[in-house]
């Protein structure tokens, strides 16, 4: 055994194993007793310790898992703090009134709508030019005659296209959910910061 209790530390200020030593370890079991050791055990890793030189000074402290991991937790809450106080500061900054905010909502959203109407005239050009080809089509075949190869090409190019103008109808109306969202967001937080709330915290039940 390398590691002994302050019960018998007279002891172990005589004891060979320690005296030798460079460094002795000093820690606190989870009962509250104090051990010294020239070695840390494994079984007391995780707990904090000390590491004394051969005159018994202090030269190292470490503080164990526990202890570094909520070290590590309270210093990412007050790096996220700092960053919420940031960007309270930027909205009060970026807006005198929540009519600040409607107006920029309402103007980022139009031209969105506009986005939208292009692509909606578009699609609609689209149908009517894969309708006529397809009736050109009709007409070829009720007549006798073979597919023409090239219209055949033109229907299949309309239907990607078709389809690739749905895609980003569909991701336009995505993104009008998010700015509205994000409006909200900020509309929520200037009302809460405009009522007195301090910037970098949240509202109570949140």
């Amino acid at each position: 055994m390398k590691w002994i209790s302050a019960g018998i530390l007279s002891a172990s200020l005589c004891w060979p194993a320690l005296l030798a030593a460079d460094e002795v370890y000093r820690w606190i079991d989870e009962a509250g007793r104090v051990h010294y050791g020239a070695t840390l055990p494994p079984e007391f890793a995780h707990l904090p310790h000390e590491v004394l030189n051969s005159s018994g000074l202090v030269i190292r402290r470490v503080e164990g898992a526990e202890a570094q991991a909520e070290a590590a937790r309270v210093a990412a809450e007050r790096v996220a703090r700092d960053k919420r106080v940031r960007a309270d500061r930027l909205l009060l900054l970026k807006y005198d009134s929540e009519q600040d905010i409607f107006d920029e909502r309402d103007s980022e959203l139009a031209n969105l709508q506009r986005d939208e109407d292009l692509l909606g005239r578009s699609q609609v050009s689209l149908m009517n030019s894969m309708s006529s080809q397809i009736r050109e089509a009709a007409d070829r075949q009720r007549a006798g005659l073979e597919p023409d190869p090239s219209e055949i090409e033109e229907v299949a190019a309309l239907r990607q296209r078709l389809v690739a103008n749905e895609a980003s109808i569909a991701q336009l109306g995505e993104r009008e959910a998010a700015i509205r969202d994000a409006y909200d967001v900020e509309l929520n937080r200037f009302r809460y910061l405009s009522a007195g709330g301090r910037q970098g915290e949240e509202p109570p039940g949140n």
